[in-house]
């Protein structure tokens, strides 16, 4: 299985690192919001490719891809785009040995695009990117018996 949990963590923990800023997961309900400037993030799917090949004792692996959506929010469009900015870079360049040695590899990076929305009683500023990761699935596989030997002639 992916270790969902350990690369949340890598990659907030990278980014606040990077930007300084908060990062939190999207849609959860409940959650608390913390001040200007901060980050949000979803997943928005996870997709296999099909075909595996083993592994060794751990198991059999299959390709996948995760697509992420990252999205500054704040009250200064200039610090929004900076901080798009500071983020987009650590995907492309200077986060990408951190993630390969944690075996996540940086397919592709988006635009940098508008998000912007109006509040009820004020605006927020937005600036987002998209991101597809690829992974390695391990999948779990049931230990089979192998027959060393078979004698039809015995009963």
């Amino acid at each position: 299985m992916i270790d969902q949990k350990a690369i949340n963590i890598l990659i907030t923990e990278g980014l606040k690192e990077i930007t300084g800023c908060e990062l939190v997961k999207a849609n959860l309900a409940g959650a608390p919001i913390p001040g200007y400037p901060y980050i949000s993030f979803t997943i928005l799917n996870t997709d296999t490719k099909k075909g595996t090949y083993s592994g060794g004792p751990a198991g059999k692996y299959i390709p996948a891809r995760q697509t992420w959506s990252f999205t500054v929010q704040g009250s200064d469009d200039d610090e929004t785009f900076r901080i798009g900015l500071l983020s987009k870079d650590w995907f492309e360049e200077s986060g990408r040995r951190l993630l390969n040695d944690h075996g996540v590899v940086v397919e592709s990076v988006g635009a940098i695009t508008n998000r912007d929305t109006l509040l009820t009683v004020s605006y927020e500023y937005r600036k987002g990117f998209d991101v597809i990761l690829s992974l390695m699935n391990v999948i779990q596989v049931r230990e089979t018996e192998v027959i060393d030997q078979v004698d039809f002639e015995k009963e």
